[in-house]
């Protein structure tokens, strides 16, 4: 863990969300990029997870909603990351350039979004959610709620693309389970850096 926010995290933010965003911590993987935690205006949390996709595909290309979510391939370790929400859970292997995101989410309350071809979001109540990058493969990311009997988490998730990288950001309370403020998206992310 370090203190330090990779170079390219902080063009993620636009100028007036920057003034509110504080690191909290950065988790540095070997094989991965680095995962990000910030607290917003002291009330969000935002981890932040840049994936190796392939730039020249639009969001829509590249995103696929799975419904039947089994995880079809041989088990693997994972690493967690533990929040007082939610778990962030991420295989132990290497990723290549990805051409493809497979999402699988299980939750309630979902709305899905598509502002333009660089910003995709979903605003659930989160029980579980699961990528992978290939039909067969095994689930890359988890992120599950962090008890079964508890009443599922609001969370927005989002896949901002930009001309350096595509990033995932999941969005949650830091105090409480209310609901989340939709608009959150076009609140903080520089979208004059986006491709």
């Amino acid at each position: 863990m370090s203190l330090d926010m990779p170079p390219d995290y902080k063009y993620l933010f636009n100028d007036s969300a920057k003034q509110k965003l504080v690191l909290e911590e950065t988790y540095t993987i070997k094989g991965r990029n680095p995962i990000s935690v910030f607290y917003y205006d002291n009330k969000y949390s935002l981890l932040v997870y840049k994936i190796n996709a392939q730039l020249n595909l639009s969001l829509k290309d590249l995103i696929q909603q799975d419904v039947v979510g089994k995880n079809r391939s041989r088990p693997i370790s994972y690493n967690e990351l533990s929040f007082p929400n939610y778990k962030f859970s991420y295989a132990w292997d290497s990723v290549p350039i990805i051409s493809k995101i497979i999402i699988t989410i299980y939750g309630d309350s979902l709305s899905y979004f598509t502002n333009n071809k660089n910003i995709s979001f979903c605003y659930l109540h989160l029980s579980s959610v699961f990528i992978r990058y290939k039909e067969d493969a095994s689930w890359d990311i988890m992120l599950q709620k962090q008890n079964i009997i508890t009443n599922n988490i609001p969370m927005e998730i989002v896949f901002y693309k930009m001309d350096y990288g595509l990033y995932i950001l999941v969005v949650n309370n830091l105090h409480d389970s209310g609901p989340l403020d939709k608009k959150l998206p076009r609140i903080l992310l520089d979208q004059g850096n986006s491709n």
